[in-house]
């Protein structure tokens, strides 16, 4: 199996919302009250929007740079506890099957709690961060 193939075959999956409603702990960073849902970590924290783009820009300047920034990076600048998975993933610039990568994310603001569990449950709007470039295992095997 070709390294790209093996890249495509490793990405992680992103927790559901299902899933989200099953995590109600809430990390507070200082650096707003938003309630924020990292999608891909699975994990809870209060920050703002700004706060929240201004480290998704951080990561993107890195790699502009051609540093490999890691999860843990990122999850720092938000000011939320590391894991060990947050310093074993993360992004490779120029590599020979990228161009230039670029971390893509949406962020959509849930408000309605007829729509969604998570509303309903934390009684709030939550923003919800998905990474649409997601982050690899830099120590897997090839």
């Amino acid at each position: 199996m070709s390294h790209y193939a093996k890249l495509v075959a490793i990405k992680a999956k992103t927790p559901s919302e299902h899933e989200a409603y099953k995590r109600p702990t809430v990390e507070y960073t200082g650096h707003g009250d938003l309630l924020c849902y990292d999608g891909y970590c699975g994990r809870y924290f209060r920050a703002s929007e700004e706060w929240v783009r201004q480290g998704l820009d951080r990561i993107n300047e890195d790699l502009k740079n051609e540093e490999y920034p890691h999860l843990e990076v990122l999850h720092s600048y938000w000011g939320i506890e590391c894991s060990e998975f947050d310093f074993k993933w993360g992004w490779c610039p120029n590599d020979e099957y990228f161009e230039e990568l670029k971390i893509l994310y949406e962020l959509e603001l849930l408000t309605d709690p007829k729509k969604s569990p998570i509303v309903a449950k934390m009684k709030e709007p939550v923003l919800w961060i998905t990474l649409t470039t997601e982050p690899i295992d830099y120590y897997m095997e090839i």
